[in-house]
């Protein structure tokens, strides 16, 4: 059975001010579970002004999701159609 095609998105935050990462930010997620070069196994976006970001559509599993420019990696599980990440702290 074929998994139903998923979106992630949340807004990414200084974790020493609580302040929204600039505008235009790449965040990026790359499978852990499954080859990363296969279609719907990475994407990505750009946060907007609040910090918030969208990606998709990717396949349910677990990923690792940096932002560029910054030495932050965290492992994000995707386990339905649309998955709110809330605010995610870089530091």
């Amino acid at each position: 059975m074929a998994s139903l095609p998923c979106r992630v998105g949340g807004r990414i935050i200084d974790g020493a001010s609580g302040e929204p990462i600039a505008a235009g930010s790449w965040v990026k997620l790359t499978s852990k579970d499954r080859l990363h070069t296969l279609e719907g196994n990475h994407g990505g976006g750009q946060t907007d002004a609040d910090g918030r970001f969208s990606a998709g559509p990717l396949r349910r599993g677990r990923y690792e999701l940096r932002v560029e420019g910054m030495r932050f990696v965290r492992v994000v599980d995707v386990a339905s159609r649309d998955t709110a990440r809330g605010d995610i702290a870089v530091e």
